[in-house]
Order: structure tokens, then C-alpha cells, then sequence
């Protein structure tokens, strides 16, 4: 019997005439973030400018993404090809758009949750209990409200199903929806009830460090957390790419895993890296990459000059570093013997980085700043990038205080993913090709002050990082490595503990994740068809193992079929559904996924 066969696009509507005058004004233009989530997403998306809305050009698209400012970019005409499309079973995403209420079951009371400033709350929101948002679960903190980091629309869900409530900041819930989802006809209509895009901008980037926010005497990471007082293990903007996954996951749209494939080419579980700073401490870092060696991991050393061109470790020390199969890397310092709190300018960055490059002749990748120190927005990031740089490790995982908050688990930026930086409007809001890794999991599985093993938090983070398939950060200072056996033993326990699951981990460190995440974000699905029959896809990826696909079951697999000849697949049970990952290797391959 023929089975009725649809391909499946993404896309997004972009206005580059609004941005241009977002930027000229030197504004923010927060549409500019969606390719981001997207990236964050492992979804393939076309930019489409508002006139190109025709009944012809919406009938190529399973799925469209309308930021907050599209209605007024958006003609009588367009909002009708809109509906007509979303009945012929389009899925519309709104990300706090106006003016398409009644398509989204809403009904505009006209007022709405106002920020103090850009970069600040206007309310909080929680989940609703739904099939929809079971993936988006934080079995940690399954109550928690979430943050808001946009104006919150305040709009009554009159034919539309609620997701998440919206609560104000006093914790006292409304009767809006924060999110709502709505069948129509043959499609759907998601609706956030603020922009997303300025959400996930704000979440991760944080606000500008300008001042000492928190009071402690810096110029810290700490100081740009913008969503303080909300619980610090929720990766809040990480909910929302899991929200957005499953929603999208009904069309049959497959999906990139964040993680490659294992090894041996299975897919993975989950990916986590590891690092530390080495704070000169002469004598401590060879010892501590040995003993990471002998445990079969990679391991990350963020080196600091312990006087102005000078460092601790010598040049062959660096290299039997490297010759263990592990990374060097910068530890700029700002924190010894300045004045606080101190900005430091990018002069400084370049200097420091020159003096890595003449000691050990590389530029260093994927850095740190000591303490976790930044001043404004993105200009670290640019420094670093000019420097020769491509990464940053320096997002810290809670607020200040306490300074040192070892043994805590924490997502205070929103997420445990990789994302770029962003210039601001006067910088056009261009993506910036330099990553922040945040920190999540910092010095986990051991008491600091008394030395002694505690693995409580290093098993919850553990457990979330396979549960959710996350990128995760394991930050374990060499010093420590080398002066404490609890903080050996945490890394033993971190292999104990997914060895006796079963659990499949890619280990990396951090300059091999910035390589694999500027791979993936380069990496292509397309070609994406489903039917009752089967599900069908291309996907092209330069990393030398390839990367897994993750396609939402459409019924019992029979077999795969690949151009590639024979791949390794791995079906799983989740909680929100059943996924097949499909390990494709580098290159083209195209896939058929045959249901019985």
C-alpha cells in the first residue's frame, strides 16, 4: 500500500531591514539569536524575510519559527498564507509575536511583565504536567519556577492548551500562559508569551559585567548571572530546547545528538570534558596528567604565569603533557596583585597571551580567566579570538557567594551546551565564531575543606548529564588532582558510576569539545522525508567520527538503510518517547529508517 510521503524543512523569519535599524540605533535585534537555539538544538533551519511568505514558499516548510517582532513585519496576505498553512499541518513557533493571537488560541488582556532593563527578569514561569513537556522535566527540581528574561505577554488561553503557567516574581502564580499549544486543522501552533530569542540571548550571555552586581569585590562571571534567587541546578534555557525538540519531534523531524559517536561508533549517552587551572603550582601538573593518563582520560590544563612571562611549568613539561594525549592552554590572571575591583583591558589579554605563545610556541585555545574574572559583555571573547583563541571556560556554575563554591552542581547561565558569543547592536549582533563552555560540575565528589569523598552531588549531576544526553563539564584543578585522593577518587568514581550503568561517554577535553561543536554547528540535515513507511534523511559532518542523528520513532524499526552499508544505531526508551540515534560517519551519508 503507498504511504503518503512529506518532506521536512525548517525555518526561521528574519528581517534584515529591522535589524539594520535595530543596530543603526545601537539596539539589540534579539531575532538575531534564534539560529543560535537552533545550533543549540541540532536542527537545520532557512532564514526567510518576511515578503517571501507565499502559499508556495510555505508549502516547502514543516516548521517555522516567528520571533517577537515579526507582526509588524507582516502584511494581511502573509498572516493568511500563515493560517492556511498552519491547517495544512505547518507547526507555527511563536517567540512572542503579536498580531496572530486567535491562530494561537489567545486572547490579549493588553497588558504584559515589563523588564527593569534589558538584561533583567519580568517573571517566572512552571511547567504544566504534559505529555509535551515530560522531556523538559528536571527530575532534580520537578517544582522549581524558571526564569523569564524578556517581557511576558499577559494573554488568556482560550482554545489553546497551557504548557507552562506564568508566575509573577513574588512566586504568586497568574491565569496566563507562559507557554500554550494549539491543534489546528491538520498543524500546530506553539506560542511562547515572550521572546525566546532575547530569553536564550540573556540566559547565556548574561548581562554585561559593568559593575560588582554582587557585591563580593570583583569584576566576575558572577556578577553577569541574571536570573539570581531562582534555583541554581535548573538549567532553565536548556528546558526550553527540550520543550522545543519534543514539539517539533511530532512533524518526525529528526535531530544532530550533542554528542559523536563513541569510539568504537556506537552512539554515545552523553559527553563530558574535563579540565582544571593549574594556579602555578610548580610540580602539580605532571603528576596530575599521569594520573588522568592512567585513568584513560583526556584532561584540559589551563596554565598561569606565575610572574609577568613566566610560568611554572617549563617547556618540557608542557610537552610530556602533551605526549600523555592532553591539552595546554592560557590561564589569564587578573585576580594577583591588582587593585579590585579591576577591568582589565584587552591590551592585558594580548600581552598575557603572548607571553604563553613565547614560552611554549602555541597559541592557546580554549582558556580560563583566573577567578572567573570578565568586564563588559563580549569583549573578552573578542580579545581572546584576536589572540588566537577560539573557547571559554570561565562561566561559572553559581553566584557569589561563596568565591570557591566547590562540590556544587549548577546551570546558572541556563544551560550545559556550548554556545557562541554575540556582539551587540553596535556590533551588528554578529555571531562571534569563539565558544563559551561553561562550567556545570566544579570539583564534584569530595569535601574541600576537610578532604574527604562525598559523592552526592557528583552522582545528581552524573544522572542528569545521561538522562538529558548533555555536554558536561567535570573542572578538577591539577593541584587538587595531585594533593588530594578524595579528588582522585571523585574521578575514579565519575568511571565506576557510568561503567556500572552502562553508560556510553564520549570524554573529551576542552579544546577537542570547541572542535567538535564548531563541527556540528557546520554540519547539515537535510533532505529530511517521512512517512508511515519510513523516515529518510542526508546529513553531512566533517568530524572525523561523524555524529549521531536522533530520529523520533514512527512505529517498530525494521531496519536501516544507509549509503554509508552498515551503521550503528541504538534505540531508546525515554521518558518523552522513542529515539533511534543513528552513528553516520564523516562525510555525506544519506539514511532510510524502514518502520514495521
Amino acid at each position: 500500500m503507498a504511504t503518503l510521503e512529506r518532506s521536512l524543512v525548517a525555518g526561521f523569519v528574519v528581517s534584515s531591514a529591522a535589524r539594520r535599524a535595530d543596530n543603526q540605533a545601537d539596539r539589540n535585534h534579539w531575532s538575531a539569536y534564534v539560529p543560535e537555539v537552533c545550533d543549540q538544538l541540532g536542527l537545520s533551519a532557512a532564514a526567510l524575510e518576511p515578503e517571501s511568505l507565499t502559499p508556495d514558499r510555505l508549502s516547502a516548510l514543516s516548521t517555522l519559527f516567528l520571533p517577537s517582532p515579526a507582526g509588524q513585519w507582516l502584511g494581511g496576505a502573509e498572516r493568511e498564507s500563515l493560517r492556511a498553512w498552519v491547517e495544512e499541518g505547518g507547526l507555527l513557533i511563536g517567540l512572542g509575536v503579536t498580531g496572530l493571537d486567535d491562530l494561537f488560541g489567545l486572547r490579549d488582556t493588553g497588558t504584559c511583565a515589563e523588564q527593569p532593563d534589558q538584561f533583567s527578569l519580568s517573571a517566572a514561569l512552571r511547567l504544566c504536567r504534559h505529555p509535551l513537556t515530560v522531556g523538559a522535566e528536571w527530575p532534580l527540581h520537578l517544582e522549581a519556577p524558571s526564569p523569564v528574561l524578556a517581557p511576558a505577554r499577559l494573554c488568556e488561553a482560550v482554545e489553546a492548551e497551557t504548557l507552562a503557567q506564568l508566575y509573577q516574581l513574588t512566586r504568586h502564580s497568574t491565569v496566563y500562559p507562559a507557554i500554550a499549544y494549539r491543534r489546528v486543522g491538520s498543524g500546530a501552533c506553539l506560542y511562547f508569551a515572550f521572546d525566546l530569542a532575547q530569553h536564550m540571548w540573556v540566559a547565556h550571555q548574561g548581562r554585561p559585567v559593568d559593575a560588582d552586581y554582587d557585591g563580593d569585590g570583583y569584576y566576575r562571571l558572577s556578577d553577569a548571572i541574571p536570573a539570581r534567587g531562582f534555583e541554581p541546578e535548573l538549567p532553565y534555557a536548556d528546558q526550553l530546547l527540550f520543550l522545543l525538540r519534543d514539539v517539533i519531534a511530532r512533524t518526525g523531524q529528526p535531530f544532530l545528538a550533542a554528542s559523536p559517536p563513541m569510539p568504537d561508533g556506537r552512539p554515545s549517552d552523553a559527553l563530558l570534558f574535563w579540565g582544571g587551572d593549574d594556579e602555578a603550582a610548580a610540580g602539580t601538573q605532571t603528576v596530575a596528567s599521569d594520573f588522568m593518563r592512567e585513568m584513560g582520560l583526556p584532561y584540559h590544563l589551563n596554565l598561569m604565569a606565575d610572574k609577568p612571562g613566566r610560568f611554572s611549568v617549563s617547556k618540557a613539561e608542557f610537552d610530556h603533557i602533551k605526549a600523555n594525549g592532553h591539552e595546554n592552554s592560557m590561564h589569564y590572571d587578573f585576580q594577583t596583585d591588582f587593585p579590585h575591583p579591576y577591568a582589565f583591558t584587552e591590551a592585558e589579554v594580548l600581552q598575557q597571551a603572548e607571553w604563553y605563545a613565547q614560552a611554549f610556541g602555541e597559541r592557546a585555545q580554549c582558556s580560563v580567566f583566573h577567578w572567573c574574572h570578565w568586564i563588559g559583555w563580549s569583549e573578552p571573547a573578542e580579545w581572546m579570538l584576536k589572540a588566537g583563541g577560539c573557547a571559554d571556560n570561565s562561566r561559572i556554575h553559581r553566584t557569589s557567594p561563596p568565591l570557591n563554591p566547590t562540590n556544587l552542581l549548577g546551570y546558572v547561565f541556563g544551560t550545559s551546551f556550548p554556545y557562541h558569543f554575540y556582539r551587540d547592536g553596535r556590533g551588528g549582533n554578529e555571531r562571534i565564531p569563539f565558544l563559551s563552555e561553561p562550567i556545570t560540575m566544579y570539583e564534584c565528589g569530595y569535601r574541600y575543606e576537610d578532604l574527604t569523598s562525598d559523592f552526592t552531588e557528583l552522582h545528581r549531576g552524573l544522572e542528569m548529564a545521561v538522562r538529558h544526553h548533555l555536554t558536561t563539564n567535570l573542572f578538577f584543578h591539577p593541584v587538587n588532582v595531585y594533593r588530594a585522593e578524595a579528588c582522585r577518587e571523585a574521578v575514579r568514581e565519575v568511571l565506576r558510576w557510568t561503567d556500572a550503568r552502562g553508560a556510553k561517554i564520549v570524554h573529551m577535553g576542552n579544546d577537542e569539545l570547541a572542535r567538535w561543536w564548531f563541527a556540528r554547528s557546520r554540519a547539515r540535515l537535510s533532505e529530511v522525508t517521512v512517512s508511515s513507511a519510513a523516515t529518510g534523511f542526508t546529513v553531512e559532518c566533517d568530524w572525523p567520527r561523524g555524529c549521531v542523528v536522533q530520529v523520533p520513532c514512527r512505529g517498530e524499526v525494521a531496519r536501516v538503510e544507509s549509503s554509508a552499508g552498515a551503521v550503528e544505531t541504538t534505540l531508546r526508551e525515554e521518558p518523552w518517547g522513542r529515539w533511534l540515534g543513528v552513528a553516520c560517519p564523516a562525510g555525506r551519508t544519506h539514511a532510510q529508517v524502514r518502520w514495521a
